[in-house]
């Protein structure tokens, strides 16, 4: 199961019937759904990393529901809290990423859920790309000159070829951690960034990718090896 399929919306509602109808909408959007009743139970699954966005009831207890946002904040989790309201009191605090105003109207909150989570991850793919680093100087891997201002590769005999920012990515961190065995996960949030699904199989298609590069210009990646069970080494010994 990867982490994808596994995170959901929280909902924690102190009406269980509430919960249901929210959960039913949000399911008939194929999003996956988990209900509480409690703060410390929600916080549980934010804890676990299951979850995408929580969705709050007024009917809450006040101290139940600020004792979940002050926690977020203790662990600096930037989960989106969406508060489902008929008042104004909570609508400026920090701890709220958006309110919906009551009498609640389900297909609009499953819009703004929806529309909530589209910006989370505008946000994680902006923050990837902050991560990746800016390499300007071109260096060898394994007898290929890289260059990473201008995304290509020139192989012994002249032949330069384009190579994709994963694919670069890879060459790189592995150039800059010689002789180290470098577990997948390190690996995959070092090209990913750190919120990856770690048991995608993505880095292994793109290490099919750079292996197949350098085969077709009759270079073996010998130094680049895998370590079973573990990620990889680059062996410069």
């Amino acid at each position: 199961m990867t982490t994808e399929q596994i995170q959901s919306i929280v909902i924690v509602f102190k009406e269980n019937a509430e919960s249901m109808t929210l959960a039913d909408h949000l399911r008939q959007n194929n999003l996956n759904t988990l209900i509480c009743n409690e703060a410390d139970h929600a916080l549980g699954f934010v804890m676990a990393k299951r979850a995408s966005i929580i969705v709050i009831d007024d009917m809450l207890p006040k101290e139940d529901r600020m004792r979940l946002i002050g926690a977020l904040a203790e662990h600096k989790d930037n989960t989106p809290v969406i508060l489902v309201t008929s008042e104004h009191s909570d609508a400026g605090h920090n701890g709220i990423t958006n309110i919906c105003k009551k009498p609640t109207d389900y297909n609009e909150l499953v819009s703004l859920i929806k529309s909530t989570l589209s910006s989370v991850k505008s946000r994680k793919i902006a923050t990837r790309r902050k991560r990746a680093p800016l390499m300007i100087e071109a260096f060898r891997f394994c007898g290929g000159e890289i260059d990473p201002g201008r995304m290509e590769v020139t192989f012994p005999l002249g032949h330069v070829e384009k190579i994709g920012r994963k694919e670069l990515g890879i060459i790189a961190y592995l150039r800059d951690n010689p002789d180290t065995v470098i577990t997948r996960e390190t690996l995959i949030k070092a090209i990913w960034g750190e919120d990856a699904n770690t048991e995608s199989r993505s880095l292994d298609q793109y290490i099919v990718k750079v292996r197949n590069l350098y085969k077709r210009h009759g270079l073996e990646l010998i130094p680049f090896r895998t370590v079973h069970s573990i990620g990889y080494i680059y062996d410069t010994n």
